[in-house]
């Protein structure tokens, strides 16, 4: 039987709409996630490219733009 390899989604504050992803909300999580399976064992892994709360910080408050 193959297992199906997992997709894993790191972001502090989005959710995926489509797909079968894990999603961790932190890098400790990410880190925990990846330990625990074993990197062979992910097809894919999408990666926020604003983690942490200063980003957040400016997201809200439109410090800087947010692309």
């Amino acid at each position: 039987m193959k297992k199906n390899k997992i997709w894993l989604y790191l972001d502090d504050v989005r959710v995926p709409t489509e797909g079968d992803w894990q999603v961790v909300r932190s890098y400790d999580e990410f880190i925990s996630h990846i330990h625990l399976h074993g990197l062979e064992n992910y097809e894919l892994i999408s990666l926020d490219h604003d983690l942490g709360e200063g980003a957040m910080v400016e997201y809200y408050t439109n410090v800087k733009p947010n692309y």
